[in-house]
């Protein structure tokens, strides 16, 4: 074996013998509250409400997914204890809300208060879906989600 075999071998072997766990000092990086910031990005542009959803809504349940790997419940729902600010299209204010409500129910933590602002509600939205994936979001999208008229497939929210 090579020198350099075997300096990998040994890395491996005391990789594996190390049993302790890595823990993430990052923190929190992102919030709802500054991803809805990125909507003056969109201005002018032809599809705002679906560049808003991929680069708002779709962010922020990312940024939720890594912080929560990275850290707990506790840390991860720091990301939406911030109220956003209004971003102009109610879809988006909406969406940014049944998102927070879907973590909480799914994580087990309380919702801040502007989650539950009944002005974050909107008649009937389908983020992102062609027509014949209406029907199946009808029927599978998140409860909180279907409360708010915003309705999405469950492999929408699995995406992170």
């Amino acid at each position: 074996m090579s020198d350099t075999g075997k300096i990998i071998a040994e890395l491996i072997k005391a990789a594996k013998a190390d049993n302790s766990v890595y823990e993430s000092k990052m923190g929190l990086v992102h919030t709802t509250a500054d991803n809805s910031l990125l909507i003056e990005d969109f201005h002018g542009e032809r599809e705002v409400l679906a560049l808003a959803w991929r680069f708002i809504v779709l962010q922020t349940l990312d940024d939720y997914e890594s912080t929560y790997r990275r850290g707990d419940a506790d840390l991860a729902k720091q990301v939406f204890t911030k109220e956003p600010p209004a971003t102009g299209y109610t879809a988006i204010d909406t969406a940014l809300a049944a998102l927070a409500d879907w973590f909480a129910t799914r994580d087990g933590w309380d919702p801040e208060p502007w989650v539950n602002d009944p002005a974050r509600t909107v008649l009937c939205w389908f983020p992102g879906l062609v027509e014949l994936d209406r029907r199946e979001a009808l029927i599978d999208s998140p409860p909180a989600f279907k409360k708010r008229g915003i309705f999405i497939t469950r492999r929408g929210l699995s995406r992170a």
